[in-house]
């Protein structure tokens, strides 16, 4: 439903209002892997693994960012990475591991925050990570 009607470009859960949050709709994301046939998030995660599917990560990950109202960025035009402005941050989707990776600015890079949290686990900071390359 999600894929064939496209019902998150103009979806009623969208986030329109400014929010600490990054993720402030993050508790009607449980519809979005459900559409995908998981049980929940939890059970998205434990198949990430064995999962290969670069094309649905990238669906979950669009719809996510939508339903938030993050804005898709064009900030490295050349990069096929899907990457989102969302406040003062920039989240760049790495489907090796099902996350964003987190930015305060093109070469401060944060640490990752999974599709169904907030948190940036700072542990994963990378200095050496720029956003468009």
């Amino acid at each position: 439903v999600f894929i064939k009607h496209e019902i998150w470009t103009d979806c009623q859960f969208t986030n329109t209002k400014p929010s600490k949050d990054l993720l402030p709709k993050r508790n009607n994301s449980g519809a979005i892997v459900l559409a995908f046939r998981y049980k929940n998030w939890e059970d998205y995660y434990n198949n990430q693994q064995n999962n290969s599917n670069i094309t649905e990560k990238k669906q979950i990950a669009t719809i996510v960012a939508i339903t938030n109202g993050w804005i898709e960025s064009n900030e490295c035009p050349e990069q096929r990475r899907l990457l989102f402005s969302a406040k003062n941050y920039y989240l760049a989707v790495d489907t090796q591991h099902s996350t964003f990776e987190v930015y305060n600015s093109p070469n401060s890079h944060l640490g990752e925050i999974f599709f169904n949290d907030s948190i940036i686990n700072t542990d994963k900071k990378d200095k050496t990570r720029k956003i468009c390359n």
